[in-house]
């Protein structure tokens, strides 16, 4: 019994991405937990001006 006899011909764009997904799941898990390696890995190298700063502005006036 073949996987590829039991699914319908895809017709959209979607129905094929879904179903590539599908028969090649290790290695749409392997592309998708690199990618999640190289943003944690781009995260850890940001300067650190560039994550924003959340803290309340604070005026401090001298008379």
């Amino acid at each position: 019994m073949d996987i590829n006899s039991d699914l319908p011909k895809p017709e959209g764009l979607f129905e094929r991405i879904i179903q590539f997904s599908i028969q090649n799941a290790i290695w749409v898990l392997l592309f998708v937990c690199t990618w999640i390696a190289v943003g944690v890995y781009s995260y850890q190298k940001l300067p650190i001006d560039a994550v924003p700063d959340i803290t309340n502005t604070q005026v401090q006036i001298n008379t």
